[in-house]
């Protein structure tokens, strides 16, 4: 058995962690940011083809203690890395780092330190005077590159750095010494260097940078799990489809009763819907894996895998789905986008419609799922708290008998809908920390809930070092108690839940939030003595929020200017785990 961790978002963990068992996988481990598991290379390909909530699968291979940029190439280089590629293989390096605790005001502040403290000692400390020294003069972060001390301490005292290695505020240095660290020993073992390829690489190497501590991994993913092959074309800020996956499954939706979205934008939670109904595994339009390149592939268990999730596809819907948007660019979007899915389009009704105008589609009672505006860049506060209290009365006064799901990333536009909710989930779209919150409408009229009220205020996931969020799943989450759904949703629940399972990304990586920052190492670019220089441009902005798109960047908002993703470590932590190591020299 293999050792392997699941990056999820903040929030979902224990979602991931109930498919990641449907699928065999054992020695269960959750912590924010994923999930470590255990199994052999049939649950791998398992786990890459069906996941829904997972951005990245990594296999770990060493986890060891570093403080120097010698020590990380000395470590690096005793791994045998003939054992994963040779000379005739592309490679590319990744590295992320845990954001360093801040003291006052200070902090990294992206590439380059363009903070008033601009790299070290010397330079304009926000909390105190002027220090000199040749610790920092214009260093622009000590090694340049992502970081750099933006501020410091009270009374003028240094950032504390990252687990005494201030040169980690350079992830793209730390990635060029894994990269060198590699090269040199296939050069020494095998007579020859592999190329570096930045897109299309054939070995993916990952490194995590925590607590004085250095986690390598290999990523089996290649491009992030979420990337189903299917969506050509989103709107302004679509919702990703690991989060609309985990959002479904929070719901306890089964496929068997009708589901509307009225705000459908692309079709995401539509589309994500109907390929869970239909048992369409997630990763089933992807063209390739990363570990189809790894020494070890097996091609055998590989199509012993994928033809066993076509047996089990259902041709069409077991009920229907609708989606309505105000716009017919959108819709439009969406219908290319289901098309791709391989959707059963009749069974998925798209049409043109004003949220404000919306009714129920069927004589049914089904589920009601939306993720409206929450007023981060893409909505004006005001505006968007006049529509919250209009949405609340749709809801209220016109889908009596429905359960109604709203995603909500702004707890004072959620008290605008003045409706009850009668439970709450805490999940992170991208960077925004949101809640998932659940309206039971099938019993008596609600009363209109006084905007004053306030929600109950719960710590964000993972602020106490717990994997964040409430899960449940069935009839708990889905509260069909009172109508003919009741029966047919109970009546599906066992067979929904073994299929899927539970959380929610930040960003890290975007991708995954799984770190402060990140870079790839593209060799034909930069020199080490570039990188040490720190003279090489770059914009702090835009890398970061590349950053938290690749982590899991959410659907309906963009980030927030200044806002910052939570940590999400995507590596093993444990002392049992930090002895894993791949083969030695």
């Amino acid at each position: 058995m293999d050792r392997y961790f699941a990056v999820v978002a903040r929030g979902i963990e224990e979602l991931a962690a109930e498919e990641l068992r449907a699928l065999g996988a054992t020695e269960l481990t959750i912590v924010p940011g994923g999930v470590h598991f255990q199994g052999d290379r049939e649950v791998l390909y398992r786990a890459l083809l069906t996941l829904r909530t997972a951005t990245r699968v990594l296999k770990p291979l060493r986890d060891f203690a570093v403080t120097t940029p010698d020590m990380l190439y000395s470590h690096v280089r005793r791994i045998v890395w003939e054992s994963y590629l040779n000379p005739t293989r592309t490679l590319s390096v990744s590295a992320t780092a845990e954001k360093p605790p801040l003291a006052g005001k200070g902090g990294p502040k992206g590439r380059g330190g363009r903070g008033p403290d601009r790299g070290g000692d010397r330079g304009r400390d926000r909390d105190g005077g002027r220090g000199r020294g040749r610790d920092g003069g214009r260093d622009r972060g000590g090694f340049g590159g992502r970081g750099g001390d933006r501020g410091g301490g009270p009374g003028g005292a240094p950032t504390p750095s990252l687990g005494g290695t201030k040169w980690l505020y350079n992830t793209m240095f730390a990635a060029l010494k894994i990269k060198d660290a590699i090269c040199d020993r296939l050069k020494n073992e095998q007579g020859a260097r592999p190329d570096v390829n930045k897109e299309t690489p054939d070995v993916v190497v990952q490194a995590h940078f925590a607590k004085g501590r250095c986690t390598l991994s290999l990523d089996a993913s290649g491009p992030s799990l979420h990337e189903r092959g299917y969506r050509a074309s989103g709107g302004a800020a679509p919702l990703k489809e690991t989060l609309a996956a985990a959002l479904l499954q929070l719901t306890g939706w089964n496929g068997l009763v009708p589901l509307y979205d009225p705000m459908c934008g692309s079709g995401t939670l539509l589309i994500e819907a109907a390929r869970l109904a239909q048992k369409q595994p997630a990763g089933g339009g992807r063209r390739n894996f990363a570990c189809e390149k790894w020494p070890d592939f097996d091609g055998r268990i590989w199509a012993k895998v994928t033809s066993d999730l076509r047996t089990q596809q259902l041709r069409k819907l077991p009920a229907p789905l609708f989606g309505t948007d105000g716009s017919e660019s959108q819709l439009l979007a969406a219908q290319d986008n289901a098309c791709r899915a391989g959707i059963d389009l009749p069974s998925v009704s798209l049409k043109q419609l004003d949220v404000l105008d919306a009714v129920p589609p069927c004589a049914e009672p089904g589920v009601l799922i939306t993720n409206p505006p929450y007023g981060v860049r893409l909505g004006d506060d005001s505006y968007l708290r006049k529509f919250y209290r209009q949405l609340g009365d749709v809801f209220r006064e016109r889908f009596r008998g429905w359960i109604v799901f709203v995603l909500s990333g702004n707890n004072e536009l959620a008290k605008c809908l003045r409706l009850e909710p009668v439970a709450e989930y805490r999940v992170w779209n991208g960077p925004i920390p949101c809640r998932f919150l659940k309206f039971d409408l099938t019993g008596d009229a609600p009363s209109i809930v006084p905007i004053t009220e306030e929600l109950e205020e719960q710590p964000e996931p993972g602020a106490s070092g717990e994997s964040g969020g409430e899960v449940t799943t069935g009839t708990e989450a889905s509260g069909f108690n009172s109508t003919d759904a009741a029966g047919r949703l109970a009546e599906g629940e066992a067979g929904a839940n073994e299929e899927v399972g539970a959380n929610a990304e930040v960003g890290a990586d975007g991708d995954e939030a799984s770190g402060w920052s990140g870079a790839e190492f593209d060799d034909g670019d930069l020199t080490e003595e570039d990188l040490l220089s720190g003279e090489f441009s770059g914009d702090d902005d835009e890398d970061a929020g590349d950053e938290v798109a690749e982590n899991g960047a959410g659907e309906r908002d963009a980030v927030e200017p200044g806002a910052s993703a939570p940590h999400q470590p995507p590596h093993p932590e444990t002392p049992a785990e930090r002895d894993a190591s791949g083969p030695d020299a």
